[in-house]
């Protein structure tokens, strides 16, 4: 009996999932060499979990930066939108 529960537990997240294939994610940048985005959920990305367009490149990205990003299904690669909040002290940043 508990096995069928947690089937239909399993099943219902896993459909409830799948109906969202992509979500909003908000990052900091910590280092760019290597390049570290953290998520507000505290998870750190590098730069293969990053995926990154020709308008926004991973060496625009500079320690203290905040970011948005798209998570894609699954929630372990993003793509790269947009820098939304500069840090102000660009010397000496890595």
């Amino acid at each position: 009996m508990y096995d069928a529960v947690e089937l239909v537990k399993t099943a219902a997240l896993e459909a409830v999932e799948a109906s969202k294939p992509v979500c909003v994610a908000f990052g900091r940048v910590l280092s760019r060499e290597p390049l570290r985005v953290q998520t507000d959920q505290k998870a750190v990305y590098g730069e293969r979990s990053l995926i990154f367009t020709e308008r926004m490149r991973s060496d625009a990205l500079y320690p203290g930066d905040t970011v948005a990003m798209i998570g894609l299904r699954g929630g372990k690669r993003f793509l790269m939108l947009d820098i939304l909040k500069r840090h102000d002290a660009r010397e000496g940043s890595e």
